[in-house]
Parts: structure tokens; sequence; C-alpha cells
């Protein structure tokens, strides 16, 4: 059974560290753009796309967030997640979800974004808003899944020089 708890600092950081955050996908949603519009399109991949978060750079922001949460699975931690509260726009952040890859599909990361939701909530936002890559096909499916709706995308925050790996940051938001 999952355990969601605050995460302890320092103490976790290794073992949040640790996480496989990679994945493989042979299916992606990329962007389309017309004079006025843009849509999410799906498609699959010449070949199978892989890629790793780097938790190293981010991990050390989380304790200075409104929210900080690990799953825990027989002991071990097996996800993480992290919030800020914007009260300037009056929504919360989801700043990160990651679930060890031997753990996905049992519903950890639910239990995080539930908890998340929960959390937002309490702070009296009005949404739950979060970012993720065009690329990463698993995550949009799965933030869809929860009710979260696609409301915007940034070109600027990723290069696009026509390789298989190019990505767009979107932006998908859960009224609360």
């Amino acid at each position: 059974m999952v355990v969601i708890r605050p995460a302890r600092w320092p103490d976790d950081r290794e073992a949040i560290l640790a996480l496989d955050t990679g994945f493989a996908t042979e299916r992606v949603y990329r962007v389309s753009a017309s004079a006025s519009a843009f849509a999410l399109r799906e498609e699959r991949t010449a070949q199978t796309l892989h890629k790793r978060y780097n938790l190293q750079h981010d991990v050390d922001a989380w304790p200075e967030m409104d929210t900080a949460l690990v799953a825990e699975l027989d002991g071990r931690v097996a996800g993480v997640a992290a919030l800020s509260h914007d009260a300037e726009d009056d929504r919360a952040l989801l700043r990160a979800v990651y679930v060890d890859a031997p753990q996905r599909g049992r519903g950890t990361g639910r239990a995080l974004v539930n908890a998340m939701i929960e959390r937002g909530r309490q702070l009296g936002a009005r949404c739950l808003w979060l970012e993720t890559q065009d690329v990463n096909h698993a995550a949009i499916g799965f933030y869809r899944r929860l009710g979260f709706v696609w409301c915007g995308l940034d070109l600027s925050l990723d290069e696009h020089d026509g390789s298989p790996g190019d990505e767009t940051a979107v932006f998908f938001s859960l009224q609360l």
C-alpha cells in the first residue's frame, strides 16, 4: 500500500535522486500551429524516444516550496511531488511529480496528484496548474484521465532543431 507523507529533508534527498525518472515512447504529441491557433496532434515516432529527467538541479528547491510529498511503498521512496502556491494568480503550481519506473501504473502517481489537489484546495487556489512536454505521451494521458485540460504552451522554453527529441512545453490545469 502506498503511503503519502511529507518529504523529510535532507533524509529523503538521496532516495529521491535514485528514482528512475526515465521513459521510452513510440507515441508523442506534437504542437501544430496555424496563423491563429495551436493544436496537439498525436503521432508515432520513427524510432523509440528515450528521455530521463535529471532531478539534481530541482530537488534542492523543493524544501522551500509550500508542499513536498513522498510516496512510500514498503518503506522505500517510490515517488515525489512538489507544489508551490502562486497567490497573485490564485493557483497552485504542481512543480514536480515523479514516480519510480517500476511503480508506474500502480496508483502511486494518482495518490500523489490527489494529495496535491487536496493541498491546492486547502490553500484556496482556484486551479492546479502544471507543465510537461509534448513528447511525454504517458504523462499527458495520465493528467487528462485525472481531469486536467490543456491550457497552453511555450515554444521558447525548448530548442527546436528538427531532431526526433524536439519538445515543446505544454501546460495543463484542473479547476479546484
